[in-house]
């Protein structure tokens, strides 16, 4: 749980405005709960907004994208100058970048490389951030997905930072939140290349379970992030990683000081926190008041 959560209160279903998120996190700093706490998430575009903020202020910046390849470049300009003019007066830290690829590029294996190549070196080599990509989970989701993080494979050989692969793992209505078989395969794919993963929505409740709001199933942080260490751990197999995204007991978790484990099969303390700091990163979340509620609740914490 080090450091797992990013703060995303700006987004919905919090959806707060920028003083009232500001005051949330700068409220979890100095809790004795902080050390679960990741980034504050914000927009390249509200950065000229921030007031001077302390150096314990952490930040991962969201681009703005684009409709396709030629947008997203521009903006992407335009995110880094933010990104630049932030870091010239402030003492906090920017050292994350988020950002969706253009869905016209992912069936187009060279149009991927080239564009991945040349914002990956200008991102990482030039303005030191650790880039996460995020795709839409659209009729080629499979092929798209192993083109991405291939590619970024290949891209991290050369770049004095890796960057990762971004999923998104639900939001407001049903049809947001993908199938397990879908984040199984993205928890292997970035396993097997070695690339950093981080999740973003959907994940407020550590286990599987059925959401009202939604009308769906929603996914729980500690399945997915418990599944990502156990898979790199013991080299699970994409039916193993799924009945672990599936599991909805949570007494089939356990886990103190020593390991992590679903039902017979354990990760070290040594496994997890390799597994952390080397691949499974963190998860955003509007709330970082109900994953500790959760877990209260079940004794965990």
């Amino acid at each position: 749980m080090d450091g797992l959560i990013d703060y995303a209160g700006l987004f919905p279903p919090a959806s707060l405005d920028l003083t009232s998120a500001l005051d949330e996190y700068g409220a979890y700093l100095p809790s004795a709960d902080s050390w679960m706490l990741g980034r504050f998430i914000i927009p390249a575009a509200d950065l000229s907004k921030l007031p001077i903020l302390s150096a314990a202020w952490r930040f991962s910046v969201l681009g703005r994208s684009g409709k396709d390849a030629d947008e997203f470049l521009r903006n992407l300009e335009v995110d880094l100058a933010d990104i630049q003019a932030f870091r010239q007066t402030q003492p906090a830290t920017t050292d994350i970048f988020e950002v969706r690829l253009p869905s016209d590029i992912l069936s187009f294996p060279t149009k991927l490389f080239n564009l991945l190549n040349q914002t990956s070196q200008q991102i990482t080599n030039q303005h030191k951030l650790t880039t996460f990509y995020e795709i839409p989970l659209e009729d080629a989701w499979r092929e798209n997905m192993a083109a991405t993080v291939a590619t970024l494979s290949q891209q991290n050989e050369q770049n004095s930072r890796r960057s990762g692969f971004k999923l998104r793992c639900g939001g407001v209505v049903a049809h947001a939140f993908p199938a397990v078989e879908q984040i199984a395969f993205a928890l292997l794919l970035c396993r097997d290349h070695r690339v950093p993963f981080k999740a973003t929505a959907g994940l407020h409740h550590p286990i599987r379970h059925y959401n009202e709001s939604v009308q769906t199933k929603m996914h729980g942080f500690i399945n997915v992030f418990g599944a990502a260490i156990l898979a790199r751990a013991h080299n699970l197999s994409l039916e193993q990683t799924i009945e672990i995204l599936n599991e909805e007991d949570p007494r089939h978790f356990d886990f103190n000081e020593s390991y992590f484990a679903w039902k017979n099969i354990f990760a070290t303390a040594e496994e997890i926190a390799d597994a952390r700091k080397s691949q499974f990163i963190a998860y955003g979340s509007c709330s970082f008041d109900e994953p500790r509620e959760d877990m209260q609740k079940l004794g965990w914490l």
